[in-house]
């Protein structure tokens, strides 16, 4: 299947909105903003998590070749919170993975801290994954035969690391983990089996966290205690956290929201709210929305529909998109010549 090559989107204006006064607590300082960085982020004095210069993703080759990734400039701030959102087929979670050390860049560079990624081999790019990075994915991903405590120190536990019990101890109470630490995951709730991925991903200090989709599969009020656990991991304790997500609730937690589409940055909101987002999603609904190729649900090849949810991507309610209704395994396209 052919993607075809578009033009630049169009930048989209992400102005404030007046929705009121928004209560934030303090944050890390920032550094100096990079002359001519699109999203003004941190400057190369180590106030920065993460950036990636110039990168491209693509997956395949030849006719069947998709653009995930067009030339991506972003600096991750340190201690900070930044949301990444965009419709399906823009690239948010291939932008995270190859952030995350997840997955090789085709072209361009990316660097956790002063390292460059792709500089690495397999074993030292899997080391700084073990020893850098915390994850926090939508499925849990917990080891069924170990208890929520063996999860957490899992991690440390293999690259031989001393489990700081205070700090276990002190990190599991403010996640309301304190009585659940003997408990299997299947003795846990989906809200429970998320907090203890989280504190996973919190126990060893990692430079950075990347959440994908940390809330998909759990409900409204289990959904908030993660994402404000988050949060508070960000201001806390200046955490850095990269998170994707298709909810606008959930990107108003974030300090800052970076928009795709096409493969390319759209746009960038610093001290978002959900009502912001919202009304920016719905202001550019064609640009933000339908632009992968495909039939699409309204016969345009724009990836209409709101989806049953009335999710901002345009799915069908069922975790495909809406383009010919095929979803390609092994290659993260689905039927309307999309990424995932």
């Amino acid at each position: 299947m052919t993607m075809p090559m578009s033009s630049a989107p169009e930048p989209i204006s992400l102005e404030p909105v007046t929705t009121g006064p928004v209560t934030r607590g303090p944050r890390p300082p920032s550094g100096r903003p990079v002359p001519g960085s699109p999203d003004g982020g941190a400057g190369h004095d180590g106030a920065y998590a993460a950036r990636t210069v110039g990168l491209v993703k693509v997956y395949g080759t030849g006719e069947t070749a998709v653009r995930a990734l067009d030339g991506i400039d972003l600096v991750v701030q340190r201690g900070r919170f930044t949301a990444i959102m965009g419709p399906s087929g823009s690239g948010k979670s291939t932008l995270l993975h190859c952030v995350a050390g997840l997955e090789t860049a085709t072209a361009g560079q990316v660097f956790l801290g002063e390292t460059e990624l792709s500089a690495l081999d397999d074993t030292r790019l899997t080391l700084l994954r073990r020893e850098r990075v915390g994850f926090v994915f939508q499925t849990f991903n917990l080891l069924p035969t170990l208890t929520a405590e063996e999860n957490i120190v899992l991690p440390l536990e293999l690259a031989g690391r001393r489990v700081d019990r205070d700090r276990l101890t002190a990190l599991a109470a403010s996640l309301g983990l304190g009585d659940r630490l003997r408990h299997r995951p299947a003795e846990l709730s989906g809200g429970q089996q998320q907090r203890v991925a989280v504190a996973r991903a919190l126990l060893p200090g990692p430079d950075l966290v990347v959440a994908d989709e940390p809330t998909g599969n759990l409900d409204s009020r289990s959904g908030a205690e993660v994402l404000t656990l988050l949060r508070s991991a960000v201001r806390e304790t200046g955490q850095t956290v990269v998170m994707v997500t298709h909810d606008p609730i959930a990107a108003g937690y974030a300090d800052r929201v970076v928009m795709l589409a096409d493969g390319r940055i759209a746009g960038i909101m610093d001290d978002p709210t959900a009502a912001r987002v919202l009304e920016v999603l719905q202001r550019h609904d064609g640009a933000l929305r339908g632009t992968c190729g495909g039939t699409g649900v309204d016969s345009t090849g724009t990836g209409g529909g709101t989806g049953t949810g009335g999710r901002p991507e345009g799915d069908n309610g069922t975790g495909i998109h809406r383009g010919d209704g095929l979803l390609t395994t092994g290659t993260g396209i689905d039927g309307g010549g999309c990424v995932r």
